[in-house]
């Protein structure tokens, strides 16, 4: 029953990301100028954050939950949310640092 899910929730994440690549490659250099197409871009990045939480994002704590024995389910869910926290906070605290050469 999850392979539907997922994959009506990647062929949407894959849409809506293919429209922000293409609106920010044709009007980053000024979104002044062309507000339709900013605020379009601005409601493709939410429907995209949507189609991730209804499919992808909760899937894989399913997932998750599933491959542990329930001998062991509650600690090996635990250490999987801890590690999955512990792996993202540095990437959350020094994104702008990483990404500032690209620019």
């Amino acid at each position: 029953g999850r392979r539907p899910l997922m994959l009506a929730g990647t062929a949407g994440m894959m849409v809506f990301l293919i429209l922000v690549t293409a609106l920010d490659a044709s009007f980053s250099d000024n979104w002044d100028a062309h507000r339709g197409a900013s605020w379009f871009t601005a409601v493709c990045i939410w429907l995209y954050v949507g189609c991730f939480g209804f499919s992808w994002g909760p899937t894989s704590w399913c997932v998750i939950a599933e491959i542990f024995p329930l001998s062991l389910r509650g600690p090996g869910v635990a250490l999987s949310a801890s590690s999955n926290w512990v792996s993202e906070c540095p990437i959350a605290r020094f994104y702008t640092e990483l990404i500032a050469p690209l620019r």
